[in-house]
């Protein structure tokens, strides 16, 4: 039997946070200049407190105020995690059940990484030959 992939072995390790006291609109620019979608939003000993994402900020987009105020009024606090040794199978599983794009690896409650469905999406591409016989144009009756 092969093992299977863990969290560990396909996270990124790089993540990029936020504090909870940081401002609604200093995450929408680290959102925006890292291109990403969402951060979690840790204490100052590496405990995640939350998550942030575009979707709780386009409130900034009807009042400008609010920019201002700090990103722990708009995170989710409830965020699904994993330990570095779950399977990326059952991350996927999670991802598909939750709807979610993101999921923080967690470690002795601290955060040592994060998985994102493109993470994923990433590693399974790895896995597919770069020409399977049912994808070449015979298969497909051209």
């Amino acid at each position: 039997m092969s093992k299977m992939t863990t969290a560990r072995e396909v996270m990124r390790q790089d993540v990029i946070t936020l504090s909870p006291d940081d401002t609604a609109g200093d995450a929408i620019r680290l959102l925006l200049n890292n291109s990403i979608s969402g951060a979690p939003v840790v204490d100052n000993e590496g405990h995640i407190v939350g998550l942030v994402s575009e979707y709780e900020l386009l409130q900034v987009v009807y009042d400008r105020l609010l920019a201002t105020v700090p990103v722990s009024e708009f995170m989710t606090r409830e965020v699904i995690s994993y330990g570095p040794d779950t399977t990326i199978i059952e991350v996927a599983g999670m991802f598909m059940a939750a709807r979610i794009r993101r999921i923080p690896i967690v470690e002795d409650g601290k955060l040592i990484g994060l998985l994102s469905r493109r993470d994923l999406l990433r590693t399974g591409l790895q896995a597919i030959p770069d020409e399977e016989p049912a994808l070449t144009a015979a298969g497909h009756g051209v």
